[in-house]
């Protein structure tokens, strides 16, 4: 139960902070502007008529021919999303909610089975999860500049934002989560 009730608090003070974090303009300006922004999305809908992800060149490509594709550039990936592929907003962050509560709960149950390894004490769980979460930030935001070349910007302000984020979430557990106290040990 005790994982229930800190895995429900740490959620919603995680996605409260996503709120703050999402919708202030921090992460938007490590995005380039697009000029022409009415032109470049009709010539978008014609050419991408369907939701997906576009590449180029595709990774697959035969090697001299992917070479001198990103010498010559440019090289994209364009996300597009279709208006009619797009959720309703309460959809979005309910789906959003229950993601970051799934993600909890699996925290706060491995913080619990961990338990009898860590020292005691709130510093040494909360440490825990912060190790989990730089695991995670150095495995997931870190892959895309690596991989498909992404701006480094954009995704230090992911990583940013999830370290804050697990942070938050293990304060939150780590207050909940907590050893067994030990009667009569001397």
């Amino acid at each position: 139960m005790k994982i229930l009730k800190g895995a429900m608090t740490a959620s919603i003070a995680v996605f409260l902070w996503g709120f703050i974090f999402w919708w202030s303009q921090l992460p938007y300006s490590a995005l380039n502007q697009l000029d022409e922004a009415d032109a470049v999305t009709r010539e978008f809908r014609a050419r991408f008529p369907r939701s997906g992800v576009y590449m180029f060149p595709k990774p697959n490509d035969y090697l001299p021919n992917l070479k001198e594709a990103l010498e010559t550039g440019p090289a994209m990936t364009v996300y597009v999303l279709s208006p009619e592929d797009t959720l309703p907003v309460w959809v979005m962050l309910l789906a959003g909610f229950g993601r970051i509560l799934f993600t909890t709960l699996l925290l706060g149950w491995i913080l619990k089975i961990s338990l009898p390894a860590l020292q005691p004490g709130y510093p040494s769980r909360v440490g825990f999860v912060m190790l989990i979460a730089l695991a995670m930030v150095a495995y997931r935001d870190f892959a895309d500049p690596i991989w498909w070349n992404y701006p480094w910007a954009w995704n230090r302000l992911k990583a940013f934002y999830d370290l804050v984020s697990w942070a938050i979430a293990g304060m939150i557990l780590a207050t909940f989560i907590t050893q067994p106290s030990r009667r009569g040990a001397s």
